[in-house]
């Protein structure tokens, strides 16, 4: 984990992903944590189970949930307490909407747009993030990417939810569950499954069900499941649910691809409004538009941000050979 100060820091900013991975390494007994204090945690659904055997291991830390989005930026976060799934977000330039269930969030922050893709924004600048959630008063829940949602027969189910109960299970290392077609129930649940040690297949699909069953609703329970033996997470410790040679981002959204690209530059004069009419973009502030850059580049679903022209910036898209990375000069 990377601390907040010098080697023993106070403070880390992890994935759950990478959480879990830290519990089946058992790598927080071989090194001296007694100086941290806080423990904070996004980007993806934070199983339950696992939140629980992170308070276990680290008692004496407080852990706090974070939230942002690439097109947004970072909200400021209240977790209700340590052992909570529940968060409440905002805050100053930021404000937030449930409409039927999904997360709505309209931001000072936000990006123009993407390049070559329909704007992300409605009319009004409210952005949706596609997250699911539940709602408590001023605290939420998430409980998964809308399109990570499984409909089995009309009924939802979150992968985040299968997962905390199956890594309950002994020899099961890490598991990403997803959905896959059906022609009778439109779709059913498939568990992907890393294991600490070899088993066969029939005695651990036996073990799977039987130990579901009281836990997991019947629609729930993984109806196939696979023994993997690669990481079942990207560069960045996020959960990977999609199949293979599928894009990892999800569509309407920013497309990426995980690939090295040849590095070009990008003229000065790609500014916000040689790029498209302003009429075309979210409203912004007309103050801030000589200091912002629109990201763009040839092809198919390109992804098109806001950046300072004094940084670097990376910019890549699903779909094509390859993704551009540009300095501009």
């Amino acid at each position: 984990m990377r601390g907040g100060r010098s080697a023993q820091g106070t403070a880390a900013a992890n994935l759950p992903t990478f959480l879990n991975l830290l519990l089946v390494s058992e790598a927080y007994q071989r090194h001296d944590l007694s100086s941290l204090e806080l423990v904070t945690y996004g980007t993806e659904v934070m199983p339950e189970n696992t939140l629980r055997r992170v308070r276990e291991a680290l008692p004496h830390v407080r852990l706090q949930q974070t939230y942002g989005l690439s097109e947004l930026g970072i909200l400021r976060s209240k977790s209700k307490e340590s052992g909570s799934l529940w968060v409440k977000v905002g805050g100053e330039g930021f404000e937030t909407k449930i409409v039927d269930g999904v997360l709505w969030i309209r931001a000072r922050s936000a990006m123009l747009g993407y390049l070559n893709a329909p704007s992300p924004f409605d009319e009004e600048g409210w952005f949706n993030t596609q997250d699911m959630v539940e709602v408590d008063g001023d605290y939420i829940r998430i409980l998964g990417r809308a399109t990570d949602v499984i409909n089995v027969g009309g009924q939802k189910v979150y992968p985040a939810e299968v997962e905390s109960v199956l890594q309950q299970l002994p020899n099961i290392r890490d598991v990403a569950v997803l959905g896959e077609k059906n022609a009778l129930t439109g779709q059913i649940v498939v568990a992907r499954v890393n294991l600490h040690a070899p088993e066969p297949l029939a005695t651990l699909r036996r073990r799977i069900r039987d130990y579901s069953r009281g836990k997991l609703a019947p629609y729930k329970i993984p109806v196939r499941i696979e023994i993997v033996d690669r990481p079942q997470f990207n560069a960045r410790f996020k959960k990977m649910r999609r199949a293979a040679g599928e894009c990892e981002e999800d569509p309407g959204r920013a497309p990426r691809l995980a690939r090295r690209a040849p590095r070009v530059d990008l003229p000065r004069a790609a500014t916000r409004e040689e790029a498209a009419p302003p009429a075309l973009l979210p409203g912004r502030d007309r103050a801030h538009r000589q200091d912002r850059m629109v990201l763009g580049g040839v092809g198919q679903g390109v992804a098109l941000g806001e950046f300072s022209r004094v940084a670097p910036f990376t910019l890549i898209r699903c779909g094509g050979t390859w993704p551009w990375t540009a300095t501009p000069r």
